[in-house]
């Protein structure tokens, strides 16, 4: 009975061209409420925005011959993926609102990465977070499905043997995820590349709390040059720092 009360003193003070308004946000509320699966969208979101950027590189004149540009060479199943992506940046710029997003195979994998966190992820202290058998100086959930579910992609890889002589480069090292998984596949050095400051003290970190002894850290980024160049940053990226702007080092490799 209170939530009666409660959803109508939400909808009888309002206005009659605004009845129809509030009661599709009442269905959208309950909506997202029985499927965690929604996403919103609207203008002001950043979904919307990112797919917008798309729609302006879509709509030049030279798309078409940038997209076979794009997928010259690839197989069917990475012509699929470029396919997925960009129907979804057209139903992210189609629908405002709540968006279905996720297929049924997405939705029971993202089920599995949840139950998965749930019962392996647990804190030691403020600077030591246990992921099943490793360990990371950040309780970073966002980690889960790449590195501890599928390795990195790394078990699909067809001779892994022929990697096992060979040093590695990881270009964007970040706070050492990647190379958990990657020390592991070589007898010679990792060499981790990583320009932040404060991604770069975590990187060192996580090989500490790992033991790792084959990385090799190494705080400046890679490009086509050496030198140095402003490197903007912020918050939604994979930063462990305030959003900004510094002047970081570039190593030609």
């Amino acid at each position: 009975m209170s939530k009666i009360k409660t959803i109508a003193s939400r909808i009888l003070p309002s206005p009659a061209n605004t009845f129809h308004t509030k009661i599709q946000e009442l269905k959208d509320e309950i909506r997202a409420e029985n499927n965690p699966f929604l996403l919103w969208n609207d203008n002001a979101s950043d979904l919307y925005k990112k797919a917008h950027s798309f729609k302006q590189y879509w709509e030049q004149n030279n798309f078409r011959e940038e997209y076979f540009r794009l997928i010259s060479g690839m197989g069917l199943t990475c012509r699929e993926e470029i396919g997925r992506i960009h129907s979804r940046l057209e139903m992210l710029l189609e629908t405002q609102g709540y968006i279905d997003f996720f297929t049924s195979k997405e939705k029971q994998r993202i089920r599995h990465q949840q139950e998965w966190y749930k019962n392996n992820v647990f804190r030691i202290d403020d600077a030591c977070f246990g992921f099943g058998g490793f360990l990371l100086p950040i309780r970073a959930s966002f980690m889960m499905a790449v590195l501890y579910l599928d390795n990195y992609g790394l078990d699909s890889l067809c001779n892994m043997e022929a990697i096992r002589q060979k040093s590695i480069i990881d270009a964007g090292a970040y706070i050492g995820d990647s190379l958990i998984c990657l020390s592991k596949i070589t007898n010679e050095s990792v060499f981790c590349f990583e320009p932040m400051k404060a991604n770069y003290e975590k990187l060192c970190s996580t090989i500490e709390l790992n033991n790792i002894s084959n990385a090799v850290p190494v705080q400046v980024a890679l490009g086509n040059k050496a030198g140095t160049t402003q490197f903007i940053y912020d918050t939604s990226g994979s930063m462990q720092a305030p959003p900004g702007l510094i002047k970081i080092t570039i190593k030609k490799l």
